[in-house]
């Protein structure tokens, strides 16, 4: 159920350093998932600060990752990407806290690709 952490830290590094700028509302892009500096202090010890996961709409797990460095929009996509490929041509319903931002970053994404 669990990807293999080597392919997820592969992905999530390639992707830093072609991260997109988006244009999103003010009070969209200062979401903090809890405070940065109690963050910051709490979890720097960790080797693994979540997980994130899928499930169907019958909410049956279907994966998990585990979180090494926050909520990355990185994590999501390689969730997304993993998504398509078990169910291509699939209609894909998206919940997420921080979508906003994703849907941002993937429009302008998918222009540059």
């Amino acid at each position: 159920m669990f990807y293999y952490q080597g392919d997820v830290n592969d992905y999530v590094a390639s992707s830093a350093s072609s991260s997109v700028a988006t244009n999103v509302d003010k009070d969209c892009s200062d979401f903090l998932a809890g405070s940065a500096l109690r963050s910051h202090s709490r979890f720097s010890a960790l080797d693994e600060t979540g997980i994130m996961g899928v499930v169907c709409r019958h909410e049956y797990p279907l994966c998990f990752i585990n979180l090494h460095h926050g909520e990355k929009l990185s994590y999501s996509i390689f969730l997304l990407e993993k998504l398509l490929e078990l169910f291509p041509g699939h209609t894909i319903q998206l919940m997420y806290d921080i979508a906003c931002l994703l849907i941002k970053h993937l429009q302008v994404y998918v222009c540059l690709n």
